[in-house]
Order: structure tokens, then C-alpha cells, then sequence
């Protein structure tokens, strides 16, 4: 075997640092699923995590609202709110739309789709 020569050392990969949450402390573990209540553990039935009930959305918005939003989470982003940019627009949405379950369905969930919903402008504008 050879010994290494000093320039491969200079090359070498730089050990990664742990990454700091945005008010400069260190990350802390989170819990991603919850525990399950006890006596499921006999079915075996497995909760589906977090991860396997969402969904990736692209959309576009206003500037305004969207550096607005983006401001808000970085101020709140520490104790005690911990807000994140999904958060904050999940409870927009969820508070959105159950005000139109109320309008319009009497609280009920509006009925299931039967198309997927087209890409592009509105009609009527």
C-alpha cells in the first residue's frame, strides 16, 4: 500500500456540518408519526405516515402575498409557533375551505370530483 500523498489530503471531502434551524440553534428531533393507541399492535395495522398523506402542489401567487408569507415564517419560525411555509398555507387553505363547506354544502365535504381539474386560465377571464 502506498502512503497517501499530501495534496490527496487537500482534495479530500470536508466533513459536513449539522445545519442550524433559521433562529441559529441546533435542529431539534421531530416526530414525524405519532404513537399508536394502545392495542393496535395486535392488528397490525401501521398509521400512514405524514409523508404518504400529502401531496406535492405547484401553484402560482401574487408576489405580495407570497413574500409576505415567506416573511412571516422566517419571523416565526422559533418558539412557540415553529412555522413552516407548508403550516402556514395548510391552515390557510384548510380555514378556506371550510368556509365554502359552510356556504355552500352546509359543512359537508363537497362531493368527490370526477375529472381532474384543467390547467390554465378560468373560464370568463
Amino acid at each position: 500500500m502506498s502512503t497517501p500523498r499530501k495534496d490527496d489530503e487537500a482534495h479530500a471531502p470536508a466533513a459536513k456540518k449539522p445545519r442550524k434551524s433559521p433562529a441559529g440553534r441546533k435542529p431539534t428531533a421531530r416526530k414525524v408519526q405519532a404513537a399508536a393507541p394502545q392495542g393496535d399492535e395486535e392488528q397490525g395495522d401501521e398509521s400512514p405516515s405524514r409523508r404518504d398523506l400529502t401531496v406535492k402542489t405547484t401553484l402560482y401567487l401574487p408576489r405580495e402575498i407570497s413574500e409576505g408569507c415567506r416573511d412571516a415564517v422566517i419571523y416565526l419560525a422559533g418558539h412557540p409557533e415553529y412555522l413552516t411555509l407548508t403550516t402556514l398555507i395548510e391552515r390557510a387553505l384548510r380555514n378556506e375551505l371550510d368556509r365554502l363547506q359552510t356556504v355552500y354544502t352546509d359543512g359537508k365535504p363537497f362531493p368527490p370530483r370526477r375529472r381532474e381539474l384543467r390547467a390554465g386560465r378560468p373560464f370568463g377571464s
